[in-house]
């Protein structure tokens, strides 16, 4: 339901890689853009919600099916962690 013609200003506002403050990595951004499912999933027949929540577990699975050798670039260099890969990316463009 994201709108393709609509480009990404979001932003970071907090981020922790370290597992301080929740005991996971986390990011919260500004927005996303686009609508969010509840708003405009009620506009559509009830019988088409199947394929709508069908292709997000696609979309879910494919991504956690996403693996390599490290965390990074597939030309490398690489990290052990995605943590260290961000923080490392972000030093990078700092």
């Amino acid at each position: 339901m994201a709108r393709a013609d609509r480009r990404s200003d979001a932003t970071v506002l907090a981020a922790d890689f370290t597992r301080a403050v929740i005991g996971r990595d986390g990011m919260i951004q500004s927005f996303l853009p686009g609508t969010p499912a509840p708003d405009l999933l009620g506009f559509y027949l009830k019988e088409t919600h199947g394929a709508f929540f069908r292709q997000m577990g696609e979309i879910t699975a494919a991504v956690h099916a996403a693996t390599g050798p490290w965390f990074g670039p597939v030309t490398g260099p690489g990290n052990a962690r995605w943590s260290e890969f961000v923080v490392t990316s972000l030093h990078l463009i700092a």
